[in-house]
């Protein structure tokens, strides 16, 4: 994730803003995605301040994850806060309301003040598509705590179908919602995002011939990058993916 520092053209490098804010889905009991991205921050020069929060649906991650926070060494001019937060994925007003809490909470110790319904530039979640029954809920999130022109980096496994119909939900809000006549997110999909991951992808594909342990169904990890294109409208964009969501589990 520090590449997206390293690129001078990058949108926590050269983005415009004053502060760099990244959120973390789905944290667990590290938070290891937002926390190394943390500690890879304070090597780099070309960047903005970072404002970070970590967030879990459970309250004993969240607590672990704000002593986790403490034992992360913060350079003052390039790390401005580090948050955990409780954060339930939740396409109703319930959630809507939560996510505006995050973004305020935010927005206190934020040197950004942007006036946008999103406050984060990039968002991170590692291996959270599997929870199929909450894709609405995930993506409703993310539409939610992003700026328009922010990123989200999705990392995980194919797990069977739980991926692609993430992505299928996204497409079918992209091509059915009506508002504003564009889609919400542009998708990319990264089989090879990092040469280091592939080369251990290939090493342990060549000796599944004797060994049944790797499955790259189950073990490779993908990079799903969303980069949202417009506002998110809660009537609209919202309804399509809670009945996306709610046909697909009845099929099942």
């Amino acid at each position: 994730k520090a590449v997206l520092y390293r690129n001078e053209k990058s949108i926590c490098a050269d983005g415009g803003q004053e502060t760099c804010n990244v959120l973390e889905l789905g944290a667990g009991q590290a938070g290891l995605a937002g926390l190394a991205l943390a500690s890879a921050s304070n090597s780099l020069n070309n960047m903005k301040s970072l404002q970070l929060v970590l967030t879990d649906g459970h309250p004993k991650c969240v607590e672990n994850n704000r002593v986790c926070s403490t034992l992360v060494p913060q350079r003052k001019d390039v790390i401005n806060n580090i948050d955990s937060q409780l954060l339930v994925w939740d396409s109703s007003a319930k959630g809507a309301e939560e996510c505006q809490r995050i973004i305020k909470e935010c927005r206190k110790s934020s040197l950004e003040q942007s006036s946008d319904e999103g406050l984060f530039h990039v968002c991170l979640a590692s291996d959270c598509v599997h929870f199929q029954e909450f894709h609405d809920g995930l993506f409703a999130t993310i539409a939610r705590t992003l700026t328009v022109g922010g990123i989200a980096l999705l990392c995980q496994p194919r797990r069977g179908s739980s991926l692609a119909n993430f992505m299928t939900l996204i497409d079918a809000v992209n091509t059915t919602s009506t508002s504003n006549d564009m889609p919400l997110f542009q998708m990319n999909m990264m089989e090879d995002f990092h040469p280091k991951v592939s080369k251990m992808h290939r090493s342990l594909q060549s000796k599944t011939a004797t060994s049944s342990c790797y499955d790259p169904n189950w073990h490779r990890p993908l990079l799903l990058v969303m980069t949202k294109l417009r506002s998110f409208d809660e009537d609209i964009d919202g309804e399509i993916a809670r009945k996306f969501v709610k046909t697909h589990n009845a099929v099942i």
